[in-house]
Order: C-alpha cells, then structure tokens, then sequence
C-alpha cells in the first residue's frame, strides 16, 4: 500500500482546501514553481493533469507540494519540508 496515515490526512486535506480547484486555475505557474522541488514530471502540462507517481516517495513529495509542505526560500534559493506552519497573511 503506498499511502500510510499520513500521506492519507494529506490528502484529506487536500481535498478539505479545494487544492485541486486551486491546481487547475494557476496550473503553468504550479508547474513552473513545481520546477524546484524537481517534481514538474507529476504534471501533464498539455492535458492540465496531475500524475500521480507510483514510488512512495516521490508520491510523498507530490501530496507534500500540494498540501504546502514544501517552502523554497527566495532569499537563499534553498528548499524546505515544513512539518507545521502557521498561516501569518492571505
């Protein structure tokens, strides 16, 4: 089985925050930003769909990506799994 418990609330969550809706209105820019966590290959740019990868890691990375788990700092270009955030600003 790929998905563990929490990759299951990951994608609860998802689902909770209309990710998918948010995907599909900005999805050149998703994929574009997906270009630095190296997961653009999860992203069918001319049919406008996701691939869901079938190694559990790089499925992990995609659910972290869409569930903003995944932070790449402009200031030193460094990427960063968060394991909490609190939302500061819309």
């Amino acid at each position: 089985n790929l998905l563990n418990s929490r990759m299951r609330k990951k994608l609860f969550l998802i689902e909770k925050n209309e990710v998918l809706k948010k995907v599909n209105e900005n999805f050149e820019a998703i994929v574009t930003y997906s270009e630095k966590f190296e997961i653009s290959y999860c992203f069918d740019i001319t049919n406008k769909k996701i691939v869901m990868p079938n190694e559990k890691k790089e499925l992990e990375n995609l659910l972290n990506f869409l569930n903003d788990d995944l932070f790449n700092s402009p200031i030193t270009g460094n990427n960063y799994e968060t394991n909490s955030k609190r939302k500061i600003s819309n």
